[in-house]
């Protein structure tokens, strides 16, 4: 496995400096970009402003989800546009070969999103999970969001690559470097990054040959950038660093699954638990395109609504684990074994190391280039306004919905009135009503009144056969709703006095439109004829009428915007 030491790319980087110092890009670690990507890395400022919403006793949910979603003003594409963990998240990455393999296991393009908000909210898997279930959870979840939008960084660089797109600043170098940014960050020491995960779970699991990803990974991002510059641009080169980068993700992200799992197998507590369900849904995708079964098995070990992990749960998915690794170019000596395990020498011995296993040939940092030194972008006002408005938009859309419910609930309680004394509609089931008044709320556009009549009807008519409903069948709902529908069109707005000439036409018809509906009462010892019930619009005041057929008599009165001295049919 050749590839620079630590030290060695340390040394370097310091050379590929000196020659330009001050006027270069800045270095990331052990990473020298070639192209301008100060704010794309600063993205992990937003991670550790994320997590300080998070810190303490009482966590402010609601601030995280405002950096989330709106930045802290961190990372900027420019002053006046905020680069966004939610952006990241909610992009659609289909088409991308690390993506895809996670959405041809089954993730939605956009589970990043999806799960981080229920966390915030406390909703679906999170529902009712205690706080440090909730808070871990997101601390993780939001790197291995930056994790993944690095992929699409990559997955980039090698389409331009392939258009011939790869000049330094630009192109391929330019999405090459962002895909290191995301995953290194800004911070000296990288460690609030993802990579600083892959650092930690390369001393958990350190010795015996195993792979330290941490250092290996920085050759492999730097031969990748060799590969996609134009003088040295290799398309089979640059793919190849690619995919390694992606094992080396899935030797940091597994190793930490399998830490976990066992700290919650033998003292459990929410905390562990959610570290390996975070991290883990960071590769799983990943393992489930090589071994499903194997990804399957650890996905449920670490579900997060689980209350505790089961005894013999750590040995069986390491079992599987470790026999999905060769598929994806791995073994268990390049994995190594957690250095504080307890449980791993009584799981069963499926350990084969491959002979061949060989990571390419790393290389070291680029030779810094002259540039002019990057500066520092604040865009939060930018990310405060975004936050403002849409906070703003929020509340009206509240408000809105609160009076238009208001005003639907009034209409609807004011436009259809029965009259007891007059009606025989007494031997009409409840489902009768039900389906009557829910054809009058489609005819006057409100949400309300079925609810209303219900308990209406309720009141009305008790000792009613429950095969009615079947008897009344979804025929007469849709008559009823077809011909109130039609109906409503042709209502002039309550108070508008006679229609104008325009509206006269479509309310006068040579045929005045009617529909009339059986409806089959079924009360005990009544042996009554069937009602029924014809609706037809009143051409002087552009009501509707539900009248029975024989008599003809209204039974109700339906108008569009009453007002409340017109709620009630007397007639």
């Amino acid at each position: 496995m050749a590839c620079p030491s630590s030290r060695f790319l340390a040394v370097a980087l310091l050379l590929a400096m000196s020659s330009f110092g001050a006027s270069a890009y800045p270095a990331l670690g052990g990473y020298m970009p070639v192209s301008n990507v100060l704010e794309h890395a600063e993205i992990i400022k937003d991670v550790m402003a994320f997590a300080d919403a998070l810190a303490g006793e009482s966590p402010d949910y609601a601030k995280a989800k405002k950096i989330y979603m709106f930045g802290a003003g961190n990372s900027c594409k420019s002053p006046s546009s905020v680069r966004t963990l939610q952006g990241f998240a909610q992009k659609d990455l289909t088409g991308e070969s690390f993506a895809d393999k996670f959405i041809a296991g089954g993730f939605p393009a956009k589970f990043w999103d999806a799960v981080i908000l229920a966390a915030l909210d406390g909703t679906a898997d999170f529902a009712g999970a205690e706080r440090t279930k909730r808070v871990t959870s997101l601390k993780k979840l939001v790197l291995g969001v930056c994790n993944f939008y690095a992929s699409h960084e990559l997955e980039a660089a090698i389409k331009k690559v392939e258009s011939g797109d790869s000049a330094d600043g630009s192109g391929s170098t330019l999405a090459w470097d962002e895909g290191w940014a995301f995953y290194y960050g800004s911070e000296p020491d990288g460690a609030e990054a993802a990579w600083g995960a892959a650092a930690e779970y390369d001393a958990d699991f350190a010795g015996n040959g195993s792979i330290t990803v941490s250092t290996q990974i920085v050759a492999q991002f730097n031969a990748g950038l060799h590969f996609v510059r134009n003088s040295t641009a290799s398309l089979t080169n640059a793919t190849r660093a690619r995919d390694t980068i992606y094992k080396l993700w899935a030797l940091t992200y597994i190793r930490a699954a399998l830490k976990y799992v066992e700290l919650s197998e033998t003292s459990y507590n929410g905390k562990v638990h959610a570290e390996g369900f975070a991290w883990y849904m960071a590769i799983d995708g990943f393992v489930a395109s090589y071994n499903a079964s194997a990804a399957k098995a650890m996905r449920d070990a670490l579900d997060i609504s689980k209350p505790s992990v089961p005894s013999g749960t750590f040995c069986a998915v390491r079992e599987q684990m470790l026999q999905a690794l060769p598929a994806m170019g791995l073994d268990c000596k390049a994995l190594g074994t957690f250095k504080d395990s307890t449980l791993t020498a009584s799981c069963p011995s499926v350990c084969n190391v491959s002979a061949t296993l060989q990571l390419p040939a790393g290389r070291y940092p680029a030779a810094a280039v002259s540039a002019s030194a990057s500066s520092n972008i604040d865009c939060s006002a930018a990310a405060g306004t975004a936050a403002a408005a849409a906070a703003a938009a929020a509340a009206a859309a509240a408000a809105a919905a609160a009076g238009a419910a208001s005003k639907q609930t009034t209409a609807v309680s004011a436009a259809v009135s029965f009259s007891g004394a007059s009606m025989p509609l007494m031997a009409v089931s409840l489902a009768a009503w039900a389906f009557l008044l829910q054809a009058s709320c489609v005819a006057l556009s409100c949400d309300r009144l079925l609810v209303q009549a219900q308990a209406t009807a309720g009141a009305l008519q008790k000792p009613v056969s429950e095969g009615v409903k079947t008897q009344l069948g979804l025929e007469i709902a849709r008559r009823l709703m077809a011909a109130l529908r039609l109906l409503a069109r042709a209502l002039p707005p309550s108070g508008e006095g006679r229609p104008d000439g325009a509206r006269r036409s479509r309310i006068v018809r040579e045929e005045p439109v009617t529909a009339a509906v059986t409806l089959v009462p079924r009360r005990a010892g009544d042996d009554s004829a069937p009602v029924k019930v014809k609706l037809a619009p009143r051409r002087d005041t552009g009501e509707i009428l539900l009248r029975e057929a024989q008599p003809t008599r209204p039974v109700a009165v339906l108008r569009r915007r009453p007002s409340e001295d017109q709620s009630r049919s007397t007639a």
